[in-house]
């Protein structure tokens, strides 16, 4: 999710870098998936009325059933851009405001299922071979928001036919960011919060698979 959401906000547009930048209104993604900033969403560390500018929150949803809407401004960024802050400016430190997200929520569109604890949120009875990720290693280097990954697994397991079958250790998985999430195979239903972000297991397929 990286390189999307660093491709989304409107520093990356206006510095020309950013692969969206033309494709507000297009269908880019799986149309399925579905991904808000949500500064109002209650109970979240993240969450606030106003952003550090004093331009007040609101709900921006940034991929609509894969089609994607905008991009995060702050009143810099949106003066550059001709566009209006979406109150995502955020202070550091130190240095100025940049745009900054706060509640990521990624969503399989339109989906009415119940919440599942099972390990994968029940995708792993549909792989018959793969890897089940909990974490990689390195992530955030390179050239991300190119979306071209290649990354260690700091902890996977094996599954065969649905069943795990024990710990990989010594293998990496790469593969093109925005090319994946066009071919997701299914959602899982065990949606959580992870430090400021709301999402579920995702089975991707034509994720390689390479031994270090």
């Amino acid at each position: 999710m990286l390189p999307v959401t660093q491709a989304l906000s409107g520093k990356a547009v206006l510095q020309g870098i950013s692969p969206l930048g033309a494709k507000v209104g297009q269908a880019v993604f799986d149309a399925r998936l579905s991904l808000t900033d949500d500064p109002l969403r209650v109970g979240r560390t993240a969450s606030r009325p106003v952003d550090d500018e004093c331009v007040p929150s609101r709900t921006m949803r940034l991929v609509e059933r894969g089609v994607v809407q905008g991009f995060i401004y702050d009143l810099e960024t949106a003066a550059r851009a001709r566009a209006e802050s979406t109150g995502h400016g955020t202070r550091g430190i130190f240095g100025k405001p940049v745009p900054a997200y706060t509640n990521i929520v990624v969503s399989d569109a339109g989906a009415q299922h119940a919440a599942s604890l099972q390990l994968g949120g029940g995708l792993l009875g549909e792989i018959r071979d793969g890897l089940l990720v909990d974490e990689l290693i390195g992530v955030g280097q390179g050239n991300v928001i190119g979306g071209a990954f290649s990354h260690p697994v700091a902890l996977a397991y094996r599954v065969d036919r649905g069943e795990v079958t024990g710990r990989v250790k010594d293998a990496a998985v790469a593969g093109n960011a925005y090319e994946l999430w066009k071919r997701v195979a299914a959602f899982g239903t065990d949606a959580r919060w992870t430090g400021s972000r709301w999402a579920p297991s995702v089975l991707f397929e034509g994720v390689s698979v390479v031994r270090r």
